[in-house]
């Protein structure tokens, strides 16, 4: 567990006194990319003994702070998520102590989520709901390809965060992505449009593994950022679990028992061949990138799309 700016008092411009609660920041973060089990990932670990993570996924910090596009969703997505969380926790009755105290500690937490200055404190401030010797973890996607700015202000509050990027099939994922944020007949106009690069821009941008992985390497400490493969999620989730919790510095976890229960899974729906051209040839610098690090699989995924392409790729 990393102690860096673990604290209390004033910090990034809160006045002196003005806040008494304690202040730390992640070990680690999880940073994508959607669509790649970030929110399975979420609920491996939320119950985990000595796991702290927060209340609700997704906090958007750093993304938000530098980009006005993800702060144009995410006060909104963060209120309602805090809002329904603190529901739930209000309901639950529990006859153990200590659940009593989870609880107490949950809702004092979604209460600080809610309220206070949008600062490093406030940020600090939900980590400071762990305990002193859990390894504090956030999750939250659009860090993935937010600007160098929001990376930098990662490792400005704790140098020594490690980073978890989870690769998937960039075509698989921009369509996973698709079909979770439009209905079928949406899928079928956005085939047939006449503008259908414009269409599928924004789902490109969060398949940019070949910027987003070298940037967050070159700005951890050697050996912190974790590429971890979705394939593996999905073929051997036990082990995957082990090593991800070996490399937070967790050490062994006796048992995962929610490990094969699949989140956010879609409706199935066929991807349109022009829809996978167009993806493809968009996305082709990906596969390019990426069959540098795991070129069996990378040639496994573009076999499923475009076998000529396969052979070209991976030589």
């Amino acid at each position: 567990m990393s102690q860096t700016g673990n604290q209390t008092g004033s910090q990034s411009g809160t006045p002196a006194g003005a806040q008494t609660h304690p202040v730390r920041y992640p070990d680690w973060i999880c940073v994508g990319a959607q669509k790649a089990a970030t929110t399975w990932l979420y609920q491996q670990f939320i119950g985990v003994p000595g796991v702290f993570l927060p209340a609700i996924k997704e906090i958007h910090y750093y993304s938000e702070l530098c980009d006005k596009r993800v702060a144009r969703y995410s006060v909104r997505q963060r209120e309602r998520k805090t809002t329904s969380t603190r529901s739930y926790w209000q309901k639950v009755k529990f006859a153990v102590a200590d659940r009593k105290t989870k609880r107490d500690r949950r809702l004092a937490e979604l209460e600080h989520l809610r309220s206070g200055a949008f600062d490093d404190n406030w940020y600090g401030g939900i980590f400071g709901f762990a305990r002193e010797d859990d390894v504090c973890g956030e999750i939250c996607p659009s860090y993935m390809i937010m600007p160098q700015e929001g990376i930098d202000h990662v490792f400005r509050l704790n140098p020594d965060a490690k980073i978890i990027i989870i690769v998937r099939d960039p075509v698989a994922r921009a369509w996973s992505h698709l079909r979770m944020t439009h209905e079928p007949e949406k899928l079928t106009a956005i085939a047939e449009s006449d503008d259908l690069d414009r269409a599928l821009r924004v789902f490109v941008e969060y398949t940019d593994y070949a910027s987003a992985i070298p940037r967050w390497r070159s700005a951890a400490k050697v050996g912190n950022v974790r590429v971890q493969l979705f394939d593996d999620v999905i073929s051997d989730p036990i082990a995957t679990l082990d090593g991800l919790a070996e490399f937070m510095g967790l050490g062994q976890v006796k048992k995962w028992p929610r490990a094969q229960q699949a989140s956010h899974k879609g409706k199935p729906f066929p991807m349109p061949e022009r829809i996978r051209a167009a993806l493809l040839e968009k996305l082709t610098p990906q596969y390019e990138f990426l069959a540098g690090e795991f070129p069996e699989r990378v040639g496994a995924w573009l076999s499923k799309h475009d076998p000529d392409r396969a052979a070209a790729t991976t030589g």
